[in-house]
């Protein structure tokens, strides 16, 4: 009898070990899945490079040209445009060349502009003048009239390549100081195996600030990926995870 009870006790013994092996098991799983569930949610990303473009529109008239242009270039029409410095002033100090098209009121389609001269302001202004010459009025009896109104839309390419492009929501800024800031993230080994943690580096915008709908970053110094959007505030060497 003695016997069959101690193997009874054996018996529950183990069942008991089992139990809390199990039960052990269930409460660190749910106690890392649930310390995984607090830790900031990131996306990320890396840099982009690109090249900037400019581009403007104004108003202006078609008139006759001056007799420098007439005599010696055989121009017929001009379109003179001013353009005051505030409109380029976040791409380059002066523009070096442009592409124009002109939008007659009377024709509506776009027409190429030539170059004939430019001339720089002292305030930084540009004044363009272009040669005018209608394709689409050729063969249609439309006459070019003194004053005729004209959209101009102008662009400007800037092939310097920039290589620290990334989405403005990238960017805080220190409510403190004012300086921005954003986060790149890098893995290590942890405790409970690999995990990511923020690291904050503080950034410059290089002029032009905007290149299209990305902001322009001087310099990153961090070849990480970097964190564009999280769900949590972040700070430096805050331990995240990763929107897969």
């Amino acid at each position: 009898m003695r016997f069959v009870k101690k193997i009874s006790s054996k018996k529950v013994g183990a069942v008991l070990a089992v139990i809390f092996i199990i039960s052990l098991t269930v409460i660190t799983v749910y106690t890392r899945g649930y310390a995984e569930m607090q830790k900031p949610l990131v996306q990320i990303a890396y840099p982009q490079s690109g090249t900037a473009t400019w581009t403007y529109e104004l108003r202006s008239t078609i008139e006759r040209a001056s007799e420098e242009y007439a005599e010696f270039q055989g121009v017929e029409w001009t379109v003179t445009v001013y353009i005051p410095f505030a409109a380029f002033s976040d791409y380059a100090n002066e523009l070096l060349s442009l592409e124009a098209y002109a939008i007659s009121d009377n024709v509506l389609m776009p027409e190429r502009l030539a170059f004939l001269r430019r001339i720089v302001m002292e305030n930084g202004d540009h004044e363009y003048v272009f040669s005018y010459a209608s394709e689409h009025r050729q063969g249609k009896g439309q006459s070019v009239w003194p004053g005729e109104a004209v959209t101009v839309q102008l662009t400007s390419h800037f092939y310097d390549s920039y290589d620290y492009l990334l989405p403005f929501t990238a960017l805080s800024e220190d409510s403190y100081n004012g300086e921005l800031f954003l986060f790149s993230v890098a893995r290590r080994e942890g405790a409970w195996g690999r995990e990511y943690v923020a690291t904050r580096h503080v950034v410059n915008l290089f002029t032009p600030e905007r290149i299209g709908d990305l902001a322009n970053v001087l310099f990153i110094p961090s070849d990480d990926p970097i964190i564009v959007l999280s769900d949590q505030p972040l700070y430096d060497g805050a331990i995240v995870r990763i929107y897969d």
